[in-house]
């Protein structure tokens, strides 16, 4: 409470935060105290306390958050996706659960932070009014001393594409809707084919207007919004299909789906009128991308921990008005080589379950919440 109080006294903010690939310890300050407040945001980074109470009510909050994610279909799917796309041994496969996080203490938190916080591991991003000339001696002297953290990062294993399709669902007893998730690995982030799988992605289930939300929600019905999107990380990335759809339908909009995915790289190819509208919305939102210190901070830290060149967002605009559909279209055939998806259905298994094995989309299992075979 004493931090606490001092940075509403000093009208501050110092907040500390992780998870995935990456934590931040971060603070905003008036230019007038901001020595002041750099000098608790460092002594947060260096010495937090773990303290048990804290701890413990943290670790409470953490546990019902989970539980809260397991009755949620979504959330539900996602985990199971996770799970089965990458595999238990993957960092990315690998499902906290609520009794993980119940066996851990303060001493493991603080095991944690000794053993990864350091300057070796850590990028320091200004976003303020001020210059690199005044705000660098006041950084130095806050975090003169620290040391380095013994361990370092790892590269990420790539992923693999299965050989056959593959289904599961989880039963989900009475539920209104069923969560469809269609998943498949992709190669780790190249920034040279951004604008390409950005468009790619735009047109076939990025935007409201793109395939997949026009072809369920304002065709079908059957949705209140189907996506598709870009999962990334450090390492590999993941193509992931989302669509929410009402229960006697769940055949329906797998048959849609595989329809939408064999199209794009058969008989319908992206056209150039599909990308003139992507190409607008994205370009013209670019202009709001910015308005923000924190949003510029966004951008540096992008720009940082995915090694983009330096011109990236400088070249972006131009670059993707170059764009082709041809250039598209490929990019479709390299994310979407075959049919070989993995699919997560969560849903009232006793309606859904032969609509789904007459499909014969691949071979059907039937898993619990975090994945494990449940017959």
């Amino acid at each position: 409470l004493q931090i606490a109080d001092e940075l509403d006294r000093l009208g501050a903010y110092v907040g500390a935060g992780g998870g995935g690939e990456n934590s931040t310890v971060e603070f905003s300050a008036l230019t007038p105290t901001l020595d002041q407040v750099m000098a608790i945001w460092a002594d947060v980074l260096r010495n937090p306390a773990f303290k048990e109470a804290d701890f413990k009510r943290i670790q409470s909050q953490t546990v019902q958050g989970l539980q809260a994610q397991l009755r949620d279909p979504g959330s539900v799917g996602q985990r199971v996706m996770s799970k089965v796309l990458w595999g238990d041994n993957h960092p990315y496969g690998h499902l906290v659960t609520p009794d993980e996080i119940t066996s851990l203490t303060p001493t493991d938190t603080a095991a944690f932070h000794k053993a990864w916080y350091g300057p070796n591991n850590a990028t320091l991003f200004v976003v303020g009014d001020t210059t690199l000339a005044e705000i660098t001696p006041k950084l130095e002297a806050a975090l003169k001393g620290w040391a380095d953290a013994p361990n370092k990062r790892q590269p990420v294993p790539v992923g693999a594409r299965p050989a056959k399709p593959v289904v599961y669902l989880v039963d989900r007893p009475d539920s209104a809707q069923s969560v469809i998730l269609v998943g498949s690995p992709q190669p780790p982030r190249n920034p040279a084919d951004d604008t390409r799988i950005s468009a790619f992605n735009a047109l076939f289930g990025g935007n409201f207007t793109s395939r997949v939300n026009m072809n369920l929600r304002e065709d079908k019905g059957w949705s209140y919004g189907a996506r598709s999107m870009i999962i990334s990380g450090r390492g590999p990335r993941t193509f992931l299909i989302s669509a929410p759809v009402q229960t006697d339908q769940t055949k329906g909009a797998l048959v849609e789906l595989r329809k939408e995915l064999t199209d794009i790289v058969g008989k319908r190819p992206p056209t150039n009128a599909e990308l003139n509208t992507v190409r607008t919305n994205t370009l013209l939102g670019l202009s709001s991308r910015w308005e923000t210190a924190d949003a510029v901070l966004g951008t540096l830290q992008d720009i940082s921990l995915n090694n983009l060149p330096s011109d990236y967002w400088a070249k972006y605009a131009d670059t993707y008005r170059n764009v082709t559909p041809a250039e598209v279209e490929a990019t479709a055939k390299a994310m979407i080589p075959n049919q070989n998806h993995v699919w997560v259905i969560v849903g009232d298994r006793a309606k859904i379950e032969k609509g789904i094995r007459d499909l014969n989309i691949g071979d059907v299992h039937v898993v619990d919440a975090d994945g494990n075979q449940a017959e």
